[in-house]
């Protein structure tokens, strides 16, 4: 359960990157991007602290 979520993080993780290199040249793009990291970097910490 911890293994396939921590799986589907990185995934998603990876997406947030992709899309972050594909949408870099509008600045609502870079900001919802900004935003979105933040988010998944919340969401990732919680689950650690979840864990520990």
């Amino acid at each position: 359960m911890t293994l396939k979520f921590k799986r589907v993080i990185s995934h998603l993780y990876i997406a947030l990157m992709t899309a972050s290199i594909i949408l870099t040249l509008t600045d609502i793009a870079y900001i919802f991007t900004v935003f979105m990291t933040y988010f998944a970097m919340r969401v990732s910490a919680n689950l650690i602290e979840g864990e520990l």
